[in-house]
């Protein structure tokens, strides 16, 4: 899937986003603006649904709790993550 992407015109929209992301999280920091406050908000109503399901995966005791745990925090609701997400689905490798 992330090859198909990759060499899609969507590989080119997700990394002006990631890269819009990032700046808007410099701004952040920064307080200078608080705009991605909204973007997390988003993603806050999805990670109620998640969080008990990542919980009852801990302790990590094995690799596949390991990866869907990791998986499952993906939908933090961050900015940061989200920025990073989009960047590496964008990129088509390892």
């Amino acid at each position: 899937a992330g090859w198909a992407v990759a060499n899609s015109p969507a590989a080119m929209f997700m990394r002006i986003i990631a890269g819009l992301l990032l700046i808007a999280m410099g701004l952040y920091l920064a307080g200078w603006w608080s705009g991605l406050t909204r973007i997390e908000s988003l993603g806050r109503g999805l990670w109620r649904h998640i969080q008990p399901v990542a919980t009852k995966l801990l302790p990590v005791s094995s690799l596949p709790r390991a990866l869907l745990l990791g998986a499952l925090w993906g939908w933090l609701p961050c900015g940061l993550v989200y920025s990073t997400l989009l960047w590496s689905a964008s990129q088509g490798n390892a």
